[in-house]
């Protein structure tokens, strides 16, 4: 312990005279005081003949010069509504010598030109409102506020017991994104077989968000026969699966040609989920049929006419027509044939 001499601290106790009698007052300037450490004022009096208080009057005090120090810390970089809403991420911790008087917050919309949030609008100038709590404080913040696709930065600063206010706000920023993400399936034909059916990539497509980007795909596949979705495994299932195919902005599902059925068709559909956890509502959709059965024959006809012709007299061309050829399934789209002195030669 070390005692105030009137000029300087020594280690023995000095009394040193206030100004004032029934009112009092003593002139102690903070250079003489040290940041953080605790102060023990003791008073007495003495009356017109020399008697001398004996039970002393005292109080102590705390001198803080420190700043507090705010801890603020948005988990996220990008949110939508509901995200915002459950976490409430506005929160924090502070501390100081003395205490946390109070936590002021600040929001800051970077996007729309620097203008700060003033508790039902927004509007130049900045603009500070109180937190709830001290040493751990939050507030809320409806995403309501917010506009799509715009950064905001909040800002945090902690007035403490002794009046030192923070100098230099905890801040933190993010991104909010309310618009879901969209995404396409892109089969590349319409009829498949089992020669130009290629397991890992017939079935893919793309994904794309403009403000967090695409966090994941998903795709299910609807089998048109007895409306039974693919299952991911080795099965078809009676509800709808949502399998996790590879990529994300570029993306393909790979199915075994042995899961398909001749002759059925196929509904592929894909849904993408945004980073801000925002999810696809109108789905990328699109269709495949399998068929493996080759077309039925129909009649050929030797020359011009309805009729099969046995002879020409032209030595300059040959003519042929053909009928009743026909698909069930993917139907026909193109014809070959062939000239020669025996069925099918050259």
């Amino acid at each position: 312990n070390t005692y105030y001499t009137g000029s300087s601290w020594g280690g023995m106790e000095q009394w040193v005279a206030a100004t004032g009698t029934d009112s009092w007052a003593y002139e102690l300037s903070a250079d003489q005081l040290s940041d953080g450490h605790g102060y023990r004022v003791r008073s007495r009096a003495t009356d017109a003949v020399a008697n001398t208080q004996t039970e002393y009057g005292q109080d102590s005090f705390t001198y803080d010069s420190t700043e507090p120090e705010t801890v603020l810390d948005i988990p996220d970089d990008f949110y939508n509504i509901s995200g915002w809403n459950t976490a409430a991420p506005i929160q924090g911790s502070a501390y100081a010598t003395s205490g946390i008087q109070l936590i002021d917050i600040a929001v800051e919309d970077n996007t729309a030109g620097g203008i700060y949030f003033y508790g039902e609008n927004w509007a130049e100038g900045e603009h500070w409102f109180t937190a709830d709590g001290q040493e751990s404080w939050s507030t809320i913040l409806d995403a309501a506020y917010f506009t799509d696709g715009s950064q905001y930065t909040v800002y945090a600063r902690a007035t403490d017991a002794a009046g030192n206010q923070e100098t230099t706000p905890a801040s933190d920023t993010f991104i909010f994104d309310s618009t879901p993400p969209g995404s396409e399936v892109l089969v590349e034909r319409d009829f498949y077989n089992s020669d130009n059916w290629i397991d890992a990539s017939s079935i893919s497509g793309v994904s794309s968000d403009s403000t967090s980007g695409v966090d994941s795909i998903a795709v299910s596949i609807l089998r048109s026969s007895d409306s039974y979705w693919w299952g991911g495994g080795s099965q078809w299932v009676i509800s709808e699966t949502w399998l996790m195919p590879s990529g994300l902005e570029a993306w393909s599902y790979a199915l075994n040609v042995n899961t398909l059925v001749n002759g059925v068709t196929y509904f592929v559909s894909s849904r993408a989920v945004d980073i801000a956890g925002n999810t696809q509502v109108e789905l990328g959709q699109d269709t495949l049929t399998y068929d493996v059965t080759v077309p039925s024959t129909g009649q050929v006809n030797d020359g011009d006419q309805a009729t099969d012709q046995d002879w020409s007299n032209s030595t300059t061309e040959l003519s042929a027509n053909w009928s009743n050829f026909s698909d069930a399934t993917s139907g026909i789209v193109s014809y070959e044939f062939s000239i020669g002195s025996s069925p099918g030669g050259t």
